[in-house]
């Protein structure tokens, strides 16, 4: 005989009395240092990410899995450096690590090559920091462990 037992009502478990704690995402950011790189670091540690900054010469693809990065930020200003480390990263890697391009307007042949090299999504370098909100929005879609609960 089976016995169905009364189920408690859902609002105890309401989200707010028991949060989902994420796991903090970590961030490679691999861009030669420009004007915008100290506002886009600040907001997005402001922001709960954990953000290692390296210059594109260092070995990113040792870095990325040292660090277990979740994501690599990268830019387009020395397109041939950027075109090489994502064929390095999707190539070598042992994990799908998401990669995001930082463009600016006028780049689109580039980030047309970036795209079908193997990155998964694009950003146009915020001018402002209104448009900061945006990108952690997009790293947030791109990086589903940050759905894990933490350990």
């Amino acid at each position: 005989m089976i016995v169905i037992q009364p189920v408690e009502p859902l609002s105890r478990f309401n989200p707010v009395n028991y949060p989902i704690k994420a796991k903090q995402m970590t961030i490679l950011f691999a861009q030669n240092h420009t004007g915008n790189t100290p506002l886009i670091t600040n907001h997005l540690q402001n922001d709960g990410f954990i953000v290692i900054f390296l210059d594109k010469n260092v070995d990113t693809l040792q870095q990325a899995q040292m660090q277990h990065a979740d994501i690599i930020i990268t830019d387009l200003l020395s397109a041939k450096a950027t075109f090489s480390l994502i064929s390095l990263v999707r190539n070598k890697c042992k994990r799908k690590i998401p990669i995001l391009i930082l463009c600016d307007a006028g780049q689109e042949n580039l980030l047309q090559e970036a795209l079908d090299l193997g990155a998964d999504d694009y950003f146009c370098q915020p001018e402002k920091s209104e448009k900061l909100k945006e990108l952690s929005l997009r790293i947030n879609l791109l990086t589903p462990s940050r759905l894990k609960a933490a350990v």
